[in-house]
């Protein structure tokens, strides 16, 4: 898909999971257990996903510039 000067492409495997994703030239591979790895001007992030009861509770970032981990929740009405 291309909108103005951006495209995305996306590949999906057999299940319908999304497996690896290429938007406005950075590339995305998406791992089992919550773990994706993305590459930015030559530059690999990877990020672990960490889930509870089917939510996502954090996310921890590796890369170049140190790691971080951000915690997210939801309120009683279930928005974010």
């Amino acid at each position: 898909m291309r909108v103005g000067s951006r495209s995305s492409a996306y590949a999906y495997d057999a299940d319908g999971d999304r497996v690896a994703a290429s938007i406005g030239g950075v590339q995305t591979v998406y791992l089992p257990g919550g773990t994706e790895l993305s590459l930015t001007g030559g530059q690999v992030t990877a990020t672990r996903i960490y889930t509870y009861q089917g939510t996502t509770i954090a996310r921890r970032t590796a890369g170049t510039g140190g790691n971080r981990l951000a915690w997210q929740w939801s309120d009683g009405a279930g928005s974010d």
